[in-house]
């Protein structure tokens, strides 16, 4: 008991529940940290997958049911409301806040609360987005604000720590901490095309040269070029490349839509969107869809090329994984300087469909060795480097 009551309780504040990056970050945080030194708790919004693996991992979780991404004036003013009851309650040493909504509403709240520290990690300014130039004014405004009201930010890319240390007054306040991958096990080439394809329905894809995307479905992502490169490539060269997306998202029925006219010549898909990344399978038997994703990852050494088609980005955690898993890469120039160390990456401008194709069908034609070599460079560091430096700011004001 009394080493419990030294523990310092630890608040995390995500907006979505969701498995995207940042529900990542939070989930790798929150079960990897000592026991012994924190009492964790992550509030969030709604019942999705970081919720159901937090759970499984006994770390507790708190739903906020009105936070939500999009702005609603009404839902706002619940959230706040819950989020004031929480801290109140749960009276936290440190909140480290994570995601734009939760970050803005999360630290304006904690700040009303007296929590002694308040941690912000931007997962990609949000200011980045394209949008009309008042609302970008605004939200640039607004995530001022949030740097303000926190006592540091952390960011993940080198590109975003530039653009953090430029705003006004919170240059001091910035800390590039960049994201490391923790353990990343993947099925055999073998294994994983036994699972993922079926010769008597999938023997097209099986011979095709598969691109892969994992992301969540959002305008962000630029899974629309993506569709335009797979279109631009089967015009090219036909029935040769085949393009699966792992992610689920408030994209998916629009990208549906627009997917469906992107035949082969005897009229099959060649775009597949795979919302549930984890099989059950028993003994080998066909696999059935899961009720929640864990990691699409485990299923890379089925592909052969990975494609980051986005417009708008931190640094993802697919591209360490894509590169640990030894697949060539062809990406936006939106990571060029996160991941220009990367074994084997090839870059586009973004919102370019015909420069993917241009450089997926270049590639297939020297289709360098794989790798399974994890990035090297200044850029990457261990998964227990990311823990220590993150520990070391709770410690400043808590």
């Amino acid at each position: 008991m009394k080493n419990a009551a030294r523990r310092k309780k630890l608040l995390f504040l995500i907006t979505k529940s969701n498995w995207g990056g940042a529900q990542r970050y939070v989930y790798d945080l929150a079960t990897n940290l000592s026991q012994e030194q924190f009492d964790m708790v992550v509030v969030l919004g709604g019942e999705g997958p970081l919720k159901q693996k937090l759970e499984e991992k006994r770390v507790r979780t708190i739903v906020i049911h009105s936070f939500q991404r999009d702005i609603n004036i009404v839902k706002e003013l619940n959230a706040t409301g819950e989020l004031f009851q929480i801290l109140r309650k749960e009276k936290p040493d440190i909140v480290h806040l994570n995601s734009s909504k939760a970050g803005g509403l999360g630290a304006l709240v904690a700040r009303l609360c007296g929590i002694p520290c308040i941690l912000f990690t931007a997962h990609g300014w949000p200011f980045k987005e394209k949008r009309p130039f008042v609302m970008r004014s605004m939200i640039h405004i607004a995530t001022w604000l949030t740097v303000v009201l926190s006592h540091k930010t952390i960011v993940v890319s080198k590109k975003d720590e530039e653009l953090g240390k430029s705003m006004w007054f919170v240059r001091g306040k910035i800390k590039h901490i960049p994201i490391a991958l923790n353990e990343t096990k993947f099925l055999s080439k073998e294994k994983a095309e036994e699972f993922l394809f079926w010769p008597e329905v999938d023997s097209y894809i099986i011979h095709s040269i598969r691109l892969v995307t994992i992301a969540e479905l959002t305008k962000n992502k630029g899974l629309q070029y993506g569709i335009d490169m797979i279109q631009e490539l089967q015009n090219r060269n036909p029935d040769k490349y085949t393009y699966n997306v792992f992610g689920d998202g408030e994209e998916r029925t629009d990208l549906t839509k627009r997917s469906e006219k992107v035949l082969n010549s005897k009229g099959q898909p060649i775009v597949r969107f795979l919302n549930i990344f984890e099989y059950k399978y028993p003994n080998l038997q066909k696999p059935k869809f899961a009720d929640f994703s864990t990691s699409a990852s485990r299923y890379l050494k089925a592909f052969d090329i990975f494609i980051l088609p986005s417009v708008k980005e931190g640094t993802p955690y697919v591209l360490l994984e894509a590169a640990a898993a030894g697949l060539p890469i062809v990406a936006t120039n939106v990571v060029e300087q996160e991941a220009k160390d990367t074994p084997h990456i090839y870059f586009v401008p973004p919102g370019n469909g015909q420069a993917l194709a241009d450089k997926v069908e270049a590639l297939t034609k020297q289709m360098p060795p794989k790798t399974t070599n994890v990035i090297v460079g200044t850029t990457v560091m261990s998964f227990e480097k990311m823990l220590e430096r993150t520990y070391s700011l709770y410690t400043l004001h808590s």
